[in-house]
Order: structure tokens, then sequence, then C-alpha cells
């Protein structure tokens, strides 16, 4: 059953002169009851403007965004407000985005007071189960920010995330700025809340390693468009487009078996301002590319099962 559905989505960004920086271009996707959508690509490529769309801490130049079957995108007060209950989001910095003047207890309550739970005892019952969720102690209740490791600091991230029972939960790269013992932690943390909550992730990342463990479904972005797209396995098994074959080649895998042999990027990442759809954005940096490339922009089509890529060398091909 889809949670979520994002339907020709873009998200412009005006700048001088009339011009306007293409952050999202048109991005289609779905994500399951229960399950995890990873959005991978290089930095810039619009990943997280995609999942602050989502929770309507931006607002879509132009798409449709339908949770459980509603169109979010323009939502009046009332609505977006219960809208925070059911989609929340876990940054990548967990000291920057905890208040430091604010015990942990404070910051749980937070949410709680928000959404009109106004009994103190009732607060402390929920604050105290979630903490137990992610594996903390009582203790940790009379502690500020800055007294905890980078890795409790992620956990109580989570908890403020989780306390209001969320159905949605954007992961905006929550382990790239913990190490790596930290981040195997975190990771098994969420595939056990989702396991025990039925809630789905949109996981955002560049650490394909990592996306791999938690997602159900890849979706491969360049400059602001999805390339490619299918089961973990399929996508890294058998890439189909050659950006997804280079991000997999410059990947090191802790298994020397999953190590790739292939072509490195080279050249420069076309600006995002101003961009043209009638060519392929990344023919400037391919191999294979064709005058075709540079001609007309390929559309996702399906080249395996539950399998899509947009390529015009892989049209050519079936």
């Amino acid at each position: 059953m889809q949670i979520l559905e994002v339907k020709n989505l873009h998200k412009r960004f005006p700048i001088k002169k009339g011009r306007s920086v293409y952050a999202v271009n048109g991005v289609d996707f779905t994500v399951e009851q229960g399950q995890t959508l990873g959005l991978v690509g290089e930095s810039g490529c619009g990943k997280t403007t995609v999942g602050r769309c989502v929770c309507h801490l931006l607002e879509p130049t132009e798409g449709e965004i339908l949770f459980r079957g509603k169109d979010i995108v323009r939502l009046s007060k009332p609505g977006l407000k219960n809208l925070r209950k059911e989609i929340q989001i876990v940054f990548q910095d967990p000291y920057g985005s905890l208040n430091p003047r604010k015990l942990v207890r404070q910051i749980l309550e937070e949410p709680l007071i928000v959404n009109g739970v106004n009994a103190k005892d009732r607060r402390l019952r929920r604050v105290a189960e979630i903490l137990a969720m992610i594996e903390l102690d009582n203790g940790y209740l009379e502690k500020y920010p800055i007294q905890l490791t980078q890795g409790e600091q992620q956990r109580v991230s989570i908890a403020r995330a989780f306390i209001t029972n969320p159905r949605l939960v954007v992961l905006d790269e929550p382990t790239s700025l913990l190490d790596v013992r930290f981040r195997g932690e975190i990771v098994l943390l969420l595939k056990r809340l989702q396991r025990e909550t039925g809630c789905s992730y949109i996981f955002i990342s560049h650490d394909l390693n990592v996306v791999y463990q938690i997602s159900h479904r890849i979706a491969v972005m360049y400059l602001g468009r999805v390339v490619e797209e299918g089961p973990p396995d399929t996508v890294f098994d058998t890439p189909n487009h050659p950006y997804t074959q280079a991000l997999l080649a410059a990947t090191l895998f802790p298994d020397p078996d999953q190590r790739r042999t292939g072509f490195a990027l080279k050249g420069e990442v076309p600006s995002p301002v101003n961009l043209q759809n009638d060519q392929c954005n990344f023919a400037s940096r391919c191999p294979s590319a064709r005058d075709v490339c540079f001609e007309s922009s390929p559309k996702l089509r399906i080249v395996g099962e539950d399998h899509y890529s947009a390529c015009h060398e892989q049209e050519s091909n079936t």
C-alpha cells in the first residue's frame, strides 16, 4: 500500500536577472507503507530539496505530493499542523538540530506540548517510552546535548521525530557525520524502529553502502532528476544508467568481491541555472553520449522487472 506518491515535482529558486536554480526538475516516485526509499546521488543533485518539499519545509514550484492519497502541497495552517505529526525529519547534523539550551527531557516534551498534550504526566510517560525505544536510560533526560556523544545526540533527534508516532520520516543523511561504530548502531536502530512502528522512510544519502543496507528501493538522482530506480540488488548488481555505474565504481565496499570497475566521472556538473529540458543533463560527462543525447531528454522507462532507467543508450539496446 502506497503512503506517498510524488508526481512531477519541481523546485526552482529565483536568483538575479530572471534566472532560477533548478534544484528539482520533474521527479516522480512512490513510497510503500513500512518500507524505505533510498535517494542517492552527488552533493547538489536535489535529494535534500526533495526531502524538504515532502516535509513541507519548502513549497514546490510545481507538482503534487500525495500523502495517504491527499495532496499536501498547499495545505491550510490547521492541515499543516496535523501533517507535522505524521511526517517528520531527522537532519544530518545531530548537535546543530538540537537546542543546546534545553535538556533532553525538554527537547522531547516540546513536540507533545505543541500537539496539545497538556498533562505533564502523560508527556513524561511518552518521553520515557521513546527513550527506551532508542536504548537510552532515564539518566539522559537531565543532560544537555553537549554532554552527549554524536551517536547519542542522533538518537535523541530520532526520538524527537518518533515521539508523535509519524507515518513517514525523512532521514537527511543521518549517519554521514558519525564515525563507523555509531553509523552502524544508528542503521540497526532505524531498522528496528521501522519493524516495530510500521513507519516509512525516505533515506537520503551519498553513502551507497548504508543505503543498500536500509532501503527496499533505491532512486538515483542526477541534477534534479531521477535517472534510475529499482530494488537495491537490481540497481547494485545490474546498474543500467552510466551515472549509476560510475557511482558504484567509485564506492569502496567492505567485501573486495563487490568492488566494481568502471569509468571515472570527468568534467564539471552542468550549471543548475535555467537548465534545458531538451537534452540529457549527463551527456557532457557520459562516455557513451551520442547525438540524440544532446537533442532530447530521456524519460524513465522500464528496463527489467521493476527496474527503470532514463538513458538513450539503453533505449537503443532494447
